[in-house]
């Protein structure tokens, strides 16, 4: 066990950083042969041991297999990942903030099922912590959504580094929709099984008196999976804009004190409890939408993000005739931030020698190509051209700065032109 706990940070760590460097097979591959592997190997040693102990130790092993797993994207051409000694305290400081939202949601939820059950045992009956029990577990696997979560980091990270504000409020309005997609989807099971869902639960038999009750409690509880599983996603959200602070409030307040409150209100009925839990994670997720929209300025309106009117930042798939929008829209921008002719005209060129070579580069493929472009002090501009074409790096010698890096399996080439270079 004390194995497994050593190892778990690492492969968690190793499973993201090859999923943000592009290999997204591998990292998917890795998370299924841990599951996979760990329900395995547990089952295998539990009963070749005879104790409880070979679940540990299947565990363990599982870990060490899906760690040399993930140990082969370092054999490709196209890793980015290097091994390098390094430490700081400020930045151990930053892990240990950013972290503390995930770690405060078993915390939170180990006070729910305390005050839950003190709740059932001073209301209600004894025989009802069974279904409480159930309960609980359907609360807990709102984890499960934190997977829009998950996909939002590599992306929001980077766009959050190139301080691409935009990027960030689009990406998290498609990451919120998304996520409300999969808690409606998600409810509509639960409450579709919720007999046979409490029946795996152990609610037959001698226990079937309770099957009732235990199926109206999931079906209640099916009501709050769209508001866990934005709030999952908003957590996230904030971290990666930099507001870790207002995450770790938000995990207290959406798996502890509002559900718990409005439970309290409603603890006259027995349903109550669970109704009123459910109008808590409700009014959770609109909390951080009034908040901001109360302290904030309109325009960091609902993301905590401000929207930027000195960038643009538009995909296309690239051919000829995209290439000459994207030319013309750019221009269009440009001329009505104030930019002289002198960057404009470089601007472009570079545009048109970056877009011309993917073509090129590409053949008959269509790639998707993103620009960010903001405007900077002085009339310089700063262009970032993204595509997830074939590895090429651009040789535009019409830049005053430039850099290229490979980054989630796509081209990202920076650009920076000062007026008078």
């Amino acid at each position: 066990q004390c194995v497994s706990m050593a190892l778990t940070p690492l492969l968690l760590l190793g499973m993201a950083m090859v999923y943000a460097d592009g290999d997204n097979v591998l990292a998917m591959t890795a998370g299924a042969c841990y599951v996979l592997g760990t329900l395995g190997f547990s089952v295998l040693f539990a009963s070749l041991s005879g104790h409880a102990g070979g679940i540990s130790g299947g565990t363990a092993l599982t870990i060490a297999l899906v760690l040399a797993i993930l140990s082969l994207h370092f054999f490709r051409k196209d890793n980015h990942l290097r091994f390098v000694r390094y430490f700081s305290w400020s930045d151990l400081k930053q892990t240990f903030i950013g972290s503390a939202p995930d770690s405060l949601i078993y915390f939170c939820w180990g006070f729910l099922v305390l005050v839950v059950n003190k709740f059932t045992v001073a209301f209600f009956n004894e025989e009802l912590l069974a279904v409480v029990a159930l309960g609980v577990s359907i609360v807990q696997f709102s984890i499960v959504f934190d997977g829009v979560g998950e996909a939002l980091i590599p992306l929001g990270g980077m766009y959050a580094g190139e301080k691409n504000d935009n990027a960030l409020r689009e990406l998290a309005n498609h990451s919120a929709l998304v996520a409300i997609a999969e808690g409606l989807y998600a409810g509509v099971l639960m409450f579709v099984f919720a007999p046979e869902i409490a029946t795996v639960y152990g609610f037959r038999g001698d226990a079937a008196e309770l099957l009732p009750v235990a199926v109206m409690v999931v079906r209640v509880l099916a009501f709050a999976m769209p508001s866990m599983a934005l709030l999952m996603m908003m957590n996230t959200h904030y971290l990666v804009v930099g507001h870790a602070k207002f995450a770790i409030w938000l995990t207290i307040l959406k798996d502890f004190l509002l559900p718990c409150a409005f439970a309290l209100v409603f603890v006259g009925y027995w349903i109550g409890l669970w109704v009123g839990m459910v109008i808590g994670y409700v009014v959770a997720a609109v909390c951080p939408f009034v908040y901001v929209r109360m302290k904030y300025k309109r325009s960091y309106f609902p993301w905590l993000v401000k929207k930027d009117e000195k960038a643009l930042d538009f995909s296309l798939l690239l051919d000829g005739e995209t290439l000459v929008a994207a030319r013309e829209r750019i221009e269009a921008f440009l001329r009505s931030g104030g930019v002289g002719d002198e960057v404009v005209n470089r601007v472009l060129c570079t545009l048109e020698e970056h877009g011309s070579a993917a073509l090129k580069a590409n053949g008959s493929n269509r790639p998707c190509v993103e620009y960010f472009l903001s405007l900077v002090e002085s009339g310089g501009v700063r262009l970032v051209v993204r595509d997830d074409g074939v590895t090429m790096e651009s040789t535009s010698v019409s830049v005053f700065e430039k850099r290229y890096l490979n980054t989630l399996n796509s081209n990202r080439t920076e650009y920076c032109f000062k007026a008078g270079d």
